[in-house]
């Protein structure tokens, strides 16, 4: 991993620098620094980034539950594979199926504090948009990530959200992994207000609509981005790419 080495803060107790452990390792991968079919080593990452063994460990074993890494007895982990395109569509139906029905269900139960914190996501979102590197795109993909959640948190449904999570965070790995170009943020975000549109009127069919429609064209974008990829013969690292 060249380049400047990442620092990692004093942190008061062992989750928050595992926290910060984590942010360095994604961020890596996101840019391409480590790829796909790297075993990971634990104690190398310890020693590069001057921490025990501990909080490396408890990173990699949430990005297992991410499935962004795998692990097999005998032989560690190792950086999942990106999806092949029966997996991709497998992995956008699953995710259209579980977001539509749960914005028809969800809208006519929201209440305002769940409104209230959608627009607070897009509207961090927009705040995001004036700085590309991942440090500050973090933002604007966290807080995407935490709008789409709040879609399915809206349909009162706990075995939902427990399926739809790692869907989610599949999708958003491939998103970034591939991203080689600029991507419309704005595009994102107004979509975003349409469905914001239709949980304020307590819209059903509206927010349904608009959430398949948000979804279809977010499909569109990472085909383009795929296309792309494998079109390029030299692989340039993610940084200050996305702009508005």
């Amino acid at each position: 991993m060249p380049g400047k080495k990442p620092e990692i803060s004093d942190a008061s107790n062992r989750q928050g620098m595992a926290e910060q452990v984590y942010d360095i390792l994604r961020a890596q991968i996101f840019e391409r620094k480590i790829i796909a079919g790297t075993r990971l080593n634990i104690d190398k990452f310890a020693r590069e980034l001057a921490v025990s063994a501990t909080p490396v460990r408890e990173a990699i074993n949430r990005m297992v539950a991410d499935r962004l890494v795998t692990y097999e007895p005998y032989s560690g982990y190792t950086l999942a594979p990106a999806d092949d395109r029966e997996g991709l569509i497998k992995l956008r139906r699953a995710r259209q199926l579980i977001e539509v029905y749960s914005a028809k269900v969800g809208a006519p139960l929201a209440g305002p504090d769940l409104i209230k914190d959608m627009e607070a996501c897009n509207n961090d979102m927009i705040s995001a948009v004036s700085d590309y590197r991942y440090t500050s795109f973090k933002t604007f993909e966290k807080r995407d990530n935490d709008f789409h959640d709040l879609i399915v948190v809206s349909a009162d449904n706990s075995y939902l959200v427990d399926a739809y999570r790692p869907i989610g965070t599949r999708i958003r790995m491939l998103r970034l992994y591939y991203a080689d170009g600029p991507i419309d943020m704005n595009v994102i975000i107004g979509e975003h207000k349409n469905i914001l549109k239709a949980y304020k009127k307590r819209d059903a069919k509206g927010a349904a609509t608009a959430v398949a429609k948000h979804l279809a064209s977010a499909a569109k974008r990472l085909d383009a981005m795929i296309e792309q990829f494998v079109g390029t013969a030299q692989v340039t690292p993610l940084r200050s790419r996305p702009r508005s």
